[in-house]
């Protein structure tokens, strides 16, 4: 007797599908929480008695762990590396993730549980509902009273309705069924009109009362909350039985009405939800371009890297403060962000392995200096250990920089060892200063005696004995240098000594270059300089000779100039002459 009903058992389904088109769940952005805080949540939802409900939940808890925690690892290597550190001494602490597995393994635990016991209570409850079904059809070939045979049915719909739901494989077949073996039995009950409209009108009454608590869910804020309680609302609808034809169409109308407006503002949600999505989406790919930037033009110090990783910090967390998408969009969001962030670590822990390898030989550079000096520190040649000392020093500041945790020990041992020569020098001059006043007095006192003194022309004999005095006084040693006059001094005096005796020049010459050097010889400064001083000569001379050959060249064969060229030619052999002098003089020199 399907015309006793409001609607067909499809229509009703239909509707009740359209219910539940949209899941909505407000959802905490777990992505600023704390890997601890993450771990309480699941702890939290696996308290929860029904854990399917909460399952998205705990999964998306899941992605978050592991993003979050892949960062901390990638985060505590770089620190690791950029401090010197090995890459093969990285140890990540596995305390926080094994929490988090054994929090995780107790849902997956509760759920299976969970899924046995639904299962086991959907068996039960099919069971149940087609032995239900059975018993109406039985009742409408019995032959027991009306009233009797009507308060068994009531008594099998209240038993329908305390009955919990079955597998949604077999939900829509039995609901049917169901309804259909509902219709029959009223279809039986047709004879007792009175029962039967009796029962119209307490399904009118109950029905009218669900449209009145389906229209009361448009003041409800929450549209999680009036979603669900719609749902709840058309599985209460379509427990109801039917209505009188009359009241049928226009009830069922007032129930869609109320069921379309919380669809709209549930649509109308979604629509504003999916262009936030859109809008959201938009400016995380300009956050990822942002990231793209900073890279694209590879910074190419440490500092710079600093700055880079600060600021790629400040874009990371500004694209999580834009939060979730929908599903669509959130994995190729996520997908693309973690490609942009792992070029830019990429290339960041490029730039650190190449800065440790570099780093390394520029700290084999110092030691190799610092060892250098450590080997001239007791070196007593101070003028070329000092000029030596002072190159390592200027090779140290060409060597790149080092971090101080790295290049301090070796540092201190270089400055130390430069430290050490210096003061060495310093102290040996400071005495030598001390001795050089002495040695002035001494020659002072030694040169009033000298004036006082004369000599015959005796040649070799008084030559012998200017001779003594000479290595006598160089005995009395050097003197400051400010003053160095009293030298000249006795120069003078020495070389009035010279004159007055009766020796060749050339034979004077050589003595008294001797006696030079014997003054001479402890002052390696002024034995450059006099190095220096015959070099020059020599350079003269030469220079001479060129230009008095290249004069010859120009008298030819010309008749008057025979003299002049012998004039020339004999200049030559003097200037030769007095070059194989001064090459004497100075392998002398170089012999001391």
């Amino acid at each position: 007797m399907t015309e006793n009903t409001e609607s067909t058992p499809m229509e009703e389904s239909q509707e009740t599908l359209q219910t539940t088109e949209h899941t909505f769940e407000v959802t905490i952005d777990y992505n600023k929480l704390s890997l601890e805080e993450l771990i309480e949540k699941v702890k939290e939802l696996n308290a929860i008695e029904n854990i399917y409900s909460v399952a998205k939940e705990v999964e998306t808890i899941k992605s978050v762990f592991y993003k979050n925690l892949r960062d901390e690892k990638t985060a505590s290597k770089t620190s690791l590396l950029e401090e010197g550190g090995k890459e093969a001494a990285f140890v990540f602490d596995q305390k926080t993730e094994n929490n988090f597995k054994s929090a995780y393994n107790q849902f997956k635990r509760k759920k299976a549980e969970y899924r046995a016991q639904q299962e086991k209570a959907y068996a039960s409850n099919l069971h149940i509902k087609k032995s239900i079904i059975e018993e109406i059809y039985s009742l409408t070939k019995g032959e027991e009273k009306i009233k009797d045979t009507f308060e068994h049915f009531r008594s099998l719909q209240e038993k329908w309705r305390n009955t919990g739901a079955v597998a949604p494989a077999h939900n829509n077949d039995l609901w049917q069924s169901y309804h259909h073996h509902v219709e029959l039995f009223y279809d039986y009950l047709s004879i007792n009109r009175e029962l039967r409209d009796l029962d119209f009108k307490k399904n009118l009454e109950r029905k009218t009362d669900l449209c009145e608590k389906a229209e009361a869910l448009d003041k409800e804020k929450s549209l999680n909350k009036a979603h669900k309680k719609l749902q709840e609302l058309h599985q209460a609808w379509k427990e109801v039985g039917p209505l009188e034809r009359e009241y049928r169409e226009a009830i069922w109308e007032r129930f869609k009405t109320a069921t379309r407006v919380i669809h709209k503002k549930r649509n109308d949600y979604f629509l504003e939800l999916k262009e936030k999505y859109t809008k959201a989406a938009e400016l995380k790919e300009e956050v990822c371009l942002k990231i793209v930037a900073v890279y694209t033009i590879l910074p190419e110090t440490n500092a710079d890297w600093q700055k880079a990783s600060e600021l790629v910090l400040e874009l990371e967390k500004e694209w999580k403060s834009l939060g979730r998408l929908d599903k669509s969009k959130n994995s190729k969001s996520w997908k693309r962000f973690r490609q942009v962030l792992g070029d830019f670590y990429q290339a960041k822990n490029m730039f650190y392995k190449q800065r440790k390898s570099n780093l390394k030989s520029e700290l084999d550079k110092k030691f190799a200096i610092c060892e250098k000096a450590e080997a001239l520190q007791d070196s007593t040649d101070w003028k070329s250990t000092t000029e030596k000392i002072i190159q390592l020093q200027k090779d140290w500041k060409k060597t790149a920089y080092v971090p101080k945790s790295q290049s301090e020990k070796v540092w201190i041992r270089f400055r130390r060892a430069c430290n050490t020569f210096f003061d060495k020098k310093k102290a040996h001059f400071k005495a030598l200063d001390a001795k050089k006043i002495e040695n002035l007095k001494n020659k002072l006192s030694f040169l009033n005696e000298l004036n006082k003194k004369t000599f015959s022309e005796k040649g070799k004999d008084s030559f012998s004995e200017l001779q003594k005095i000479n290595k006598d006084w160089n005995r009395l040693g050097p003197v400051p240098r400010e003053k160095e006059e009293i030298e000249q001094q006795f120069r003078q005096i020495m070389d009035g000594f010279y004159k007055s005796l009766k020796i060749n020049q050339k034979e004077l010459g050589e003595l008294k270059f001797k006696n030079k050097l014997e003054n001479i010889k402890d002052d390696e400064f002024k034995l450059d300089k006099e190095r220096q001083f015959i070099r020059n000569k020599i350079s003269e001379r030469q220079k001479e000779i060129a230009q008095y050959e290249n004069n010859v060249s120009f008298f030819a064969n010309s008749k008057g100039t025979e003299k002049l060229k012998d004039q020339v030619y004999q200049k030559i052999a003097e200037c030769g002459a007095r070059i194989e002098e001064l090459k004497e003089q100075l392998r002398l020199l170089n012999e001391l």
